[in-house]
């Protein structure tokens, strides 16, 4: 396990230093943005020179080499620095979207897993609807998550009131209480959760099938059924938990695909996470706003992928045993 610590680490320091380095490469500058929109007081402490005036408050008129031991160095004391379009500490920023991303793509994945796990279960009884279910989630897995989000918008949100067509929340309600804000929440985020379930459940399902149908055939199933236990008993306690840890596994590995999914489907309902935040980013060309984004993604998700790793080499070395 410690190698492969020493290597998730290795493969951080690389995405690190091409985080830092190729947005660098992208055409346009952000100066250019900054500097149309200052205001007097600005200029006036610019003595006339906006441009030369920007480029020294962010450090960019520093060789690259040197901004990139200056950036290791702040992020490590947990400095993300200032962003260039918003104009407001990088880490603030990440701080106010990020929680709305984490429920969504958290939200997605557990639906997705349960969801997956009860067609795997319907499919293990009745072999006509697993085969219908077999080709139409291997088809549905297929389609962007972008594009279901359209459809959705189009089918769901213009024809339905119940469904907001784009926000997290309505603006300006006055809730009575914690439950009604909530809830308000919940009406926003349904469409967007629903997204991302439709696009993961497949992925869910077929690994819960593969493993269920690797499980049925053991002999402890057979003993099991000779011995005339109930079939729910059966399928929870021997097929579920025998076949949960590459199914656990799943869920940590999808982690990144489902984050990668909820930036872009947030863009679809304007849903305020880091995914319209890293657009606006781009679009502004703010290079220490996209670092500090893709900097937090890349945490996560290889945080997730460790934590998958160390549940497939327990389930190895439980079966070696």
């Amino acid at each position: 396990m410690k190698k492969k610590v020493l290597m998730y680490l290795g493969i951080f320091t690389l995405i690190y230093a091409f985080n830092f380095f190729i947005f660098r490469l992208m055409p346009g500058d952000p100066l250019d943005f900054a500097s149309s929109d200052m205001d007097s007081n600005s200029i006036e402490m610019a003595g006339g020179s906006n441009y030369k005036y920007l480029q020294e408050y962010y450090g960019l008129d520093k060789k690259v080499h040197i901004q990139f031991l200056d950036t290791v160095k702040a992020n490590i004391k947990g400095d993300f620095g200032q962003s260039i379009f918003y104009r407001q500490s990088v880490k603030t920023l990440i701080q106010e979207k990020l929680p709305w991303t984490l429920y969504m793509v958290f939200s997605s994945s557990i639906i997705s897993l349960t969801l997956g796990i009860l067609l795997a279960f319907i499919g293990l009884k009745y072999k006509t609807i697993d085969n219908v279910l077999y080709t139409l989630l291997n088809l549905i897995s297929e389609v962007p998550s972008f594009l279901i989000g359209v459809l959705l918008l189009f089918t769901l949100a213009v024809n339905i009131d119940f469904f907001p067509l784009a926000g997290g929340f309505t603006p300006f309600k006055e809730h009575v209480n914690i439950i009604s804000y909530l809830l308000d929440i919940l009406r926003y985020s349904i469409l967007p959760i629903m997204c991302l379930v439709i696009v993961n459940v497949g992925d869910f399902y077929l690994t819960a099938r593969a493993s269920f149908i690797e499980i049925i055939n053991k002999d402890y199933i057979l003993t099991a059924k000779a011995k005339g236990l109930k079939e729910l008993r059966i399928l929870l306690y021997y097929i579920l938990k025998n076949s949960f840890p590459p199914i656990l596994n799943k869920f940590f590995i999808s982690i990144g695909f489902t984050l990668s999914g909820a930036l872009l489907v947030e863009n679809i309902f304007a849903y305020p996470g880091i995914g319209k935040l890293l657009k606006d980013a781009v679009l502004q060309r703010d290079y220490i706003l996209i670092q500090g984004i893709f900097l937090v993604s890349t945490t996560f998700v290889l945080i997730s992928n460790m934590v998958a790793d160390f549940i497939n080499q327990k389930n190895i070395d439980k079966e070696g045993c």
